[in-house]
């Protein structure tokens, strides 16, 4: 494999390692009994942290900063672990609202710090120190007037005093979890925006990339309708920029805040019914021989009916399926690795290679549903582990072009040796009639449009039959070859010596007139003359040479025949001579 593992490795911890670095709560302390105390802090070198731990929770109230100033207050008061959803940590029903509160002590005065608040669980009003920011969807304690809406986002807000009231009101009709599932950060203010533009940085940058490989991909399967293999690559690809634009920093309602929360959270489950089937299909266009029919059959057909059925349903019940729909990815993963592995038995090219992507992918999809399920605090990042997975399948694309092109290229090299075949005398290496048909009438074209002169010698060896009948057909042949290469070393570049059929011969001479030609023609004929010198076998062997000049609106035949009438007018008054066409 060129592309060594290793840097995969590389690669990939570089891209997770922002992930994971936010994923662990550093030396700070918790939030407890509702109260993060930072008076043992050095604030200043506190960048951002999260307000994880014991929050105040109201269960089925909404209470006001005044109402806190009832000491009956207290008897409501209950703590819930942040993050988390009140259906596990304190067995309340998902459907409901409540209160959450918390103080932070220990800041400087006169600061401005910031918040980061993911999207939670469903909708919120948010107020600190009294003082309302902007929330998310419409809080109610009423089922048909509350308004679900998912929208990570920072609050700024400057201290008056050392100690900072943080209080929520949270309700949820639709999710099957509740609360504020996610960590919320706290920190300086220009970190906590940075903190958030990055989030955003990361995924334009992810929806980016796949968009590009996808329509490349794409592209492929249209331009080459058998790659079947890219068609779906591409769709994948597709399927991931929808799902990276409904979760984590949820890039649609950003862009456009009245889309529907419910066609959201069913683009969200898009790798169960699309992604998910497509990568099947893939892995087994890739590996046919190890790729079971009915297997494959039966997963699309369960991720198709699954996707039906959360189409067709509110989220309000289909969330409450994620187990099965997580069950159903956890299969298909096991599916992939068992096939690839039977391919790594069975050697087939590519495979370990495959295996590396769908491993590393395989776990950020892991990662990612203990993400959903509040089992980890990291965050969503099978986008980055299938950008991974493209890296090595790009190794796999690469060297599949490199062989097509290398293909390409003998391929090539073989049609241009047939096509010079072709055109080839394969005795004399000379160019043959049908050349002559091809190029005399381009050289006539060329002569008209640029007003200059074409001529055209015919040439014929006398006496050979006479020759072949008293040394035979193999010294024929070399006298042929002779004239062949006289005729050559004669040529100019841009000449064409060709063998016109058995032992008569003929030269185009662009650009040439009459003279210069017939002038040519005689040093052929003194050179093929003064080779009996050479070879007493070659007594009485000579040629007679006839020459035309091309007349503006002849046709190349004509031209051809005024010249071979030359010839035997030459062969007439005695062979051994040039005769000049009239």
């Amino acid at each position: 494999m060129n592309f060594p593992v290793k840097n995969l490795l590389i690669v990939f911890l570089f891209f997770s390692m922002p992930v994971f670095a936010d994923s662990v709560q550093s030396d700070f302390p918790l939030v407890k009994k509702g109260v993060l105390d930072l008076s043992e802090t050095n604030l200043d070198s506190i960048e951002r942290i999260r307000l994880d731990g014991e929050w105040e929770f109201y269960w089925n109230s909404f209470l006001s900063a005044e109402d806190f100033k009832n000491e009956n207050i207290d008897s409501k008061q209950e703590f819930i672990i942040v993050p988390g959803s009140w259906t596990y940590e304190n067995s309340y029903p998902a459907r409901g609202y409540a209160t959450f509160r918390m103080h932070i002590k220990g800041l400087f005065k006169n600061n401005i710090y910031s918040l980061y608040l993911p999207d939670m669980v469903s909708n919120y009003r948010i107020w600190i120190d009294g003082k309302e920011f902007p929330g998310n969807g419409t809080v109610s304690q009423v089922d048909a007037e509350s308004k679900p809406q998912f929208l990570p986002k920072t609050v700024s807000f400057e201290t008056n005093d050392s100690n900072v009231e943080i209080l929520l009101h949270i309700s949820n009709y639709n999710y099957r979890k509740s609360g504020i599932w996610r960590s919320l950060y706290f920190g300086k203010h220009d970190s906590i925006h940075t903190f958030r533009e990055m989030k955003v940085i990361l995924e334009t940058f992810l929806i980016s990339v796949l968009f590009a490989i996808s329509l490349f991909h794409l592209g492929i399967f249209v331009y080459s309708r058998k790659e079947k293999s890219e068609f779906l690559f591409g769709l994948i690809c597709l399927s991931f920029i929808v799902r990276i634009m409904s979760t984590g920093e949820q890039l649609l309602t950003s862009i456009f805040p009245l889309f529907s929360w419910e066609i959201l959270r069913k683009m969200e489950y898009i790798p169960h019914y699309v992604s998910a089937p497509l990568l099947a299909l893939f892995l087994s266009s890739l590996f046919p021989e190890e790729a079971s029919k009915i297997i494959t059959r039966i997963y699309v057909g369960i991720c198709l009916l699954l996707g039906i059925f959360i189409m067709i349903f509110p989220i309000r019940i289909t969330n409450y399926t994620i187990w099965f729909q997580q069950i159903v990815l956890l299969v298909g993963i096991v599916y992939a690795l068992a096939m690839i592995t039977k391919a790594i038995l069975n050697k087939r090219e590519y495979s370990v290679l495959i295996m590396t992507a769908v491993v590393i992918f395989s776990l950020t999809v892991i990662n990612d549903i203990l993400y959903s399920n509040q089992f980890v605090q990291t965050m969503y990042i099978s986008p980055l582990g299938f950008i991974i997975f493209i890296i090595i399948q790009s190794q796999m694309l690469m060297r599949k072009f490199i062989r097509s092109f290398a293909q390409r290229d003998i391929l090539v090299k073989s049609r241009d040796k047939f096509k010079h075949a072709s055109i080839t005398d394969s005795l004399t290496g000379l160019y043959n009639m049908r050349f002559i048909e091809q190029t005399l009438s381009k050289e006539i074209y060329n002569s008209m449009e640029n007003d200059s002169p074409l001529s055209v010698i015919m040439a014929d060896v006398d006496n050979f039959k006479m020759y072949n009948d008293t040394w035979g057909h193999k010294q024929g042949d070399i006298v042929l070859k002779k004239i062949a290469h006289i005729l050559k070393s004669s040529a100019r570049d841009n000449d064409s010596p060709c063998r016109y059929g058995g032992e008569e011969f003929s030269i185009i001479l662009p650009e040439t007139y009459l003279q210069e030609a017939a002038d040519v023609s005689e040093r052929i004929r003194q050179r093929f003359e003064s080779a009996e010198d050479a070879d007493k076998r070659m007594h009485g062997i000579t040629v007679s040479i006839g020459v035309a000049q091309f007349v503006p609106g002849e046709s190349a035949d004509n031209l051809i025949e005024r010249a071979d009438k030359a010839l035997y007018e030459a062969k007439h008054n005695g062979k051994n001579r040039v005769e000049l066409a009239k």
